[in-house]
């Protein structure tokens, strides 16, 4: 089972936004500006990584520091900028898991949040009853990453052109490696929501180029190459293959797939991954 892909977490942030335009919308006319600058819909801006480790503060897919922020339009879809926002950590009431300046949007995580996800809520606050919320997973540090497999089954590929020629998963699973103590064993800990960059590398496909030979799918068959993971540290993409691209005979061609991972912009041990499926036509 692979965690969610960046897209379901930008929908899942963005979700609370729709609900603020629909209450717009309803109001009267007199109560919604129709100006350049008045507002009429709020979002939270993406996120390359959908959590924060323990400890540090959020960050952005190079390891740079992050900040949440948003993205105000008005009746006719134009971005304004320079409209006030605060921000606030929703679950303040239940635990201090974690610190957030109200003005720039900087995120620290101090503790584990409370839920079993580790999920918390983040508000951003315009005017004093516009607001949108979004979640971030406090998650440990990720140092290492491994196969879940590093052999897929084989794959039978259909002669026709079939959305049914795709693999598998292809796994890994992000960790944290606690060192042993005079008082504990060496512990792992998975790391959830966490981004994990895949790449064809044989035949080489690093655009992820929908019309080679070989390319990167999520589980509904889109073209991807990003995927975070879920709770049990795992993320995976399955392998799409173009059949007339394929040798006419029954050989077996073999397709590599990479996987990295990296925190504060350096790979973690054992990144990159090589993850291998062996293909061919059916018989």
């Amino acid at each position: 089972m692979t965690g969610r892909t960046r897209e379901q977490w930008q929908r899942r942030g963005v979700a609370a936004a729709g609900v603020v335009s629909l209450a717009l919308a309803v109001m009267s006319c007199a109560d919604v500006g129709t100006g350049p600058e008045d507002v009429a819909s709020v979002e939270f801006a993406p996120l390359d990584v959908p959590s924060v480790v323990l400890g540090d503060t959020l960050r952005d897919a190079t390891g740079a520091i992050a900040r949440i922020g948003v993205i105000v339009r008005n009746a006719k879809g134009d971005v304004i900028t320079g409209v006030p926002v605060r921000y606030l950590y929703a679950e303040f009431a239940r635990d201090s898991a974690l610190a957030i300046d109200s003005v720039t949007g900087l995120v620290r995580a101090l503790r584990a949040a409370k839920p079993a996800t580790g999920e918390g809520n983040v508000i951003a606050q315009i005017g004093g009853a516009l607001q949108i919320l979004r979640p971030l997973v406090v998650t440990t540090r990720p140092d290492s990453i491994v196969a879940v497999s590093t052999t897929t089954p084989l794959l039978n590929v259909a002669a026709t052109e079939s959305a049914s020629n795709r693999s598998e998963p292809l796994q890994v699973r992000v960790r944290h490696v606690e060192p042993a103590s005079n008082a504990t064993p060496v512990t792992v800990t998975e790391v959830n929501a966490w981004t994990v960059r895949f790449e064809v590398v044989q035949p080489a496909n690093a655009s992820n180029d929908t019309t080679a030979l070989a390319w990167l799918v999520n589980d509904n068959g889109r073209a991807s190459v990003t995927d975070t993971t879920d709770a049990s540290g795992t993320a995976g993409r399955r392998v799409r293959i173009r059949a007339s691209l394929l040798p006419m005979d029954t050989t077996t061609s073999e397709i590599r797939v990479r996987a990295t991972t990296t925190y504060r912009g350096r790979p973690v041990t054992g990144s990159p991954v090589t993850l291998l499926l062996n293909v061919r036509r059916a018989r």
